[in-house]
Protein backbone atom coordinates (compact mmCIF):
# COMPACT_ATOMS: atom_id res chain seq x y z
CA UNK A 1 0.00 0.00 0.00
CA UNK A 2 2.68 2.68 0.86
CA UNK A 3 4.42 1.80 -2.59
CA UNK A 4 1.18 2.65 -4.15
CA UNK A 5 1.40 6.00 -2.32
CA UNK A 6 4.54 7.33 -2.73
CA UNK A 7 3.81 5.97 -6.78
CA UNK A 8 0.97 8.33 -6.39
CA UNK A 9 2.43 11.21 -4.34
CA UNK A 10 5.56 11.11 -6.86
CA UNK A 11 3.21 11.54 -10.23
CA UNK A 12 0.98 14.38 -8.45
CA UNK A 13 4.37 16.12 -7.40
CA UNK A 14 5.07 15.93 -10.80
CA UNK A 15 1.89 17.05 -12.26
CA UNK A 16 2.35 20.04 -10.06
CA UNK A 17 6.18 20.91 -10.89
CA UNK A 18 4.48 20.57 -14.99
CA UNK A 19 2.46 24.01 -14.10
CA UNK A 20 4.65 26.65 -15.16
CA UNK A 21 2.25 29.62 -14.31
CA UNK A 22 -1.25 30.33 -13.27
CA UNK A 23 -3.36 32.83 -16.14
CA UNK A 24 -4.33 35.61 -14.11
CA UNK A 25 -6.09 39.08 -15.05
CA UNK A 26 -3.63 41.79 -15.73
CA UNK A 27 -5.93 44.66 -15.73
CA UNK A 28 -8.90 45.64 -13.99
CA UNK A 29 -10.95 45.00 -10.52
CA UNK A 30 -9.97 41.25 -11.08
CA UNK A 31 -5.95 41.74 -11.53
CA UNK A 32 -3.97 40.95 -8.32
CA UNK A 33 -1.93 43.26 -6.60
CA UNK A 34 2.07 42.65 -7.26
CA UNK A 35 2.43 40.60 -3.74
CA UNK A 36 -0.44 38.11 -4.63
CA UNK A 37 1.31 38.10 -8.13
CA UNK A 38 4.93 36.83 -7.07
CA UNK A 39 3.39 34.75 -4.01
CA UNK A 40 1.38 32.43 -7.43
CA UNK A 41 4.50 32.55 -8.77
CA UNK A 42 6.33 30.93 -6.19
CA UNK A 43 4.02 28.06 -5.47
CA UNK A 44 0.78 28.07 -8.61
CA UNK A 45 -1.00 26.07 -6.21
CA UNK A 46 -2.13 29.65 -4.55
CA UNK A 47 -4.05 30.70 -7.97
CA UNK A 48 -6.42 28.05 -7.28
CA UNK A 49 -9.07 30.63 -6.27
CA UNK A 50 -7.88 33.49 -8.24
CA UNK A 51 -10.28 35.21 -9.83
CA UNK A 52 -10.37 34.27 -13.85
CA UNK A 53 -13.26 36.41 -14.93
CA UNK A 54 -16.05 35.59 -17.62
CA UNK A 55 -14.91 33.08 -20.76
CA UNK A 56 -17.01 32.23 -23.10
CA UNK A 57 -16.83 28.54 -24.24
CA UNK A 58 -13.94 28.35 -25.86
CA UNK A 59 -12.04 24.82 -27.18
CA UNK A 60 -8.85 23.54 -25.35
CA UNK A 61 -6.10 23.25 -28.01
CA UNK A 62 -5.23 19.59 -28.89
CA UNK A 63 -2.12 19.41 -27.61
CA UNK A 64 -3.53 20.53 -23.72
CA UNK A 65 -5.26 16.76 -23.99
CA UNK A 66 -3.51 13.73 -22.81
CA UNK A 67 -4.62 10.87 -24.07
CA UNK A 68 -7.72 10.05 -25.99
CA UNK A 69 -12.00 10.60 -24.93
CA UNK A 70 -13.80 7.22 -25.59
CA UNK A 71 -15.71 7.91 -29.05
CA UNK A 72 -19.39 7.63 -27.38
CA UNK A 73 -18.98 9.83 -24.69
CA UNK A 74 -20.15 13.24 -24.88
CA UNK A 75 -20.45 14.55 -21.29
CA UNK A 76 -20.44 18.31 -19.51
CA UNK A 77 -19.67 18.60 -15.83
CA UNK A 78 -20.41 21.66 -13.98
CA UNK A 79 -19.02 22.91 -11.08
CA UNK A 80 -20.25 25.90 -8.64
CA UNK A 81 -18.04 27.14 -6.22
CA UNK A 82 -16.06 29.62 -4.41
CA UNK A 83 -13.78 31.98 -7.15
CA UNK A 84 -12.53 35.16 -5.68
CA UNK A 85 -11.63 35.23 -2.10
CA UNK A 86 -9.81 38.52 -1.87
CA UNK A 87 -10.93 42.38 -3.13
CA UNK A 88 -7.35 43.89 -3.79
CA UNK A 89 -4.85 42.71 -1.04
CA UNK A 90 -7.91 42.08 1.36
CA UNK A 91 -8.44 38.34 1.47
CA UNK A 92 -11.90 37.25 2.92
CA UNK A 93 -11.88 35.11 6.47
CA UNK A 94 -12.78 31.45 4.75
CA UNK A 95 -12.41 30.30 1.20
CA UNK A 96 -16.04 29.29 1.95
CA UNK A 97 -16.99 33.25 1.98
CA UNK A 98 -15.56 33.23 -1.56
CA UNK A 99 -17.79 34.66 -4.61
CA UNK A 100 -19.17 32.55 -6.52
CA UNK A 101 -18.12 31.21 -10.15
CA UNK A 102 -20.00 28.54 -12.70
CA UNK A 103 -17.22 26.51 -14.35
CA UNK A 104 -18.65 23.82 -17.68
CA UNK A 105 -16.36 21.84 -19.10
CA UNK A 106 -17.56 19.58 -22.02
CA UNK A 107 -15.69 16.32 -23.26
CA UNK A 108 -16.41 15.45 -26.81
CA UNK A 109 -15.50 11.93 -27.96
CA UNK A 110 -16.00 12.22 -31.16
CA UNK A 111 -14.47 14.96 -31.82
CA UNK A 112 -11.84 14.47 -29.23
CA UNK A 113 -12.07 18.22 -27.82
CA UNK A 114 -12.77 19.74 -24.99
CA UNK A 115 -14.25 23.28 -24.14
CA UNK A 116 -14.79 25.40 -21.38
CA UNK A 117 -16.45 28.17 -20.11
CA UNK A 118 -17.03 30.25 -16.98
CA UNK A 119 -18.88 32.79 -15.57
CA UNK A 120 -18.92 35.02 -12.13
CA UNK A 121 -22.13 35.15 -10.09
CA UNK A 122 -22.91 38.64 -10.49
CA UNK A 123 -24.63 39.06 -7.59
CA UNK A 124 -25.00 42.92 -6.18
CA UNK A 125 -21.89 42.69 -3.96
CA UNK A 126 -20.28 41.72 -6.59
CA UNK A 127 -21.28 44.52 -8.74
CA UNK A 128 -20.86 47.07 -5.88
CA UNK A 129 -17.83 45.67 -5.14
CA UNK A 130 -16.30 46.11 -8.64
CA UNK A 131 -17.92 49.76 -8.94
CA UNK A 132 -15.82 50.63 -5.66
Amino acid sequence: VRSSINQGTSALETNLANIKSVPLPNQGVLAPPELIRRAIDAQPWRGGLEPSGDYEPYQLDKDRIKGTIPSDLKVSVVRVGPARIRIGSAKYAHWFDGDGQVTRVTLDGASQSVNVATKMVRTKRVEQQEAA
